[in-house]
């Protein structure tokens, strides 16, 4: 069983696979998802891998543990019938 699965992953390539803890790819646009800090983080983050989502959190919110840039609101798209 293992060595078909060698055999089929060495036929197919690295498309598709993933290290483990590595982010999930998005299943809307294809894309690594960043992980998500929560809180006021100590120092500055890599935007390519982390993506803040605030400090305070209110009961029942999502947590999500990885989110995807293709899912973020343009907040100036949003308040742009208000200005």
């Amino acid at each position: 069983e293992s060595t078909l699965f060698l055999r089929n992953w060495l036929q197919q390539g690295l498309d598709g696979y993933r290290m483990a803890g590595d982010p999930p790819f998005c299943p809307t646009c294809g894309e690594p998802m960043k992980i998500a800090v929560y809180g006021m983080p100590s120092g500055p983050l890599d935007p390519n891998k982390y993506a803040t989502r605030g400090c305070v959190i209110m009961d029942g919110d999502t947590m999500p543990r990885f989110v995807c840039d293709c899912d973020e609101i343009d907040e100036d798209e949003d308040l742009e019938g208000f200005l």
